[in-house]
């Protein structure tokens, strides 16, 4: 499902490999599942985990990723996962749940206005791969050319 999502969303690759999951959800845990169920089949998901609200100076939850099959949408299945995920946050002890979303997503945008979703100024930046190892100094910058000295 995950990697139907990000086909949907124009997202190249294939990142999610069952090796991947096991060990980013499992072994060394970075995130939690919800998995809905239509008639005994997993229907959705949503993917989230721990965070931080810098902001309320409280704990929040991030929801990563939130997919519903296309044969069971507009069956409550994508409003469900979201309850569950605001249950999930409340017995946390979390204040906020946030999530981001692809902007040229104007379904996804119309579902979450319609659960009283809101606000936002907040613009997510990444870095990431090649970009992030060599901010972190993992990959030495490519040598630059200067003009005029020798």
């Amino acid at each position: 499902m995950g990697t139907a999502l990000n086909r949907e969303l124009g997202v190249e690759g294939d990142p999610f490999t069952a090796e991947r999951i096991v060990k980013d959800g499992f072994d060394v845990p970075r995130f939690a599942l919800l998995i809905a169920e239509v008639d005994g089949k997993a229907a959705g998901y949503a993917m989230y985990h721990a965070a931080y609200d810098s902001d309320l100076a409280a704990a929040a939850v991030r929801l990563v990723d939130l997919y519903v099959e296309g044969s069971v949408r507009r069956l409550g299945v994508g409003r469900a996962l979201m309850r569950a995920m605001a249950r999930e946050t409340v017995r946390g002890g979390a204040r906020t749940l946030e999530w981001g979303m692809h902007e040229r997503n104007e379904k996804a945008l119309a579902f979450y206005r319609a659960l009283g979703a809101g606000g936002g100024s907040v613009r997510t930046l990444e870095l990431k791969d090649d970009e992030l190892s060599l901010l972190a100094g993992a990959i030495p910058a490519a040598p630059t050319a200067r003009k005029g000295s020798r």
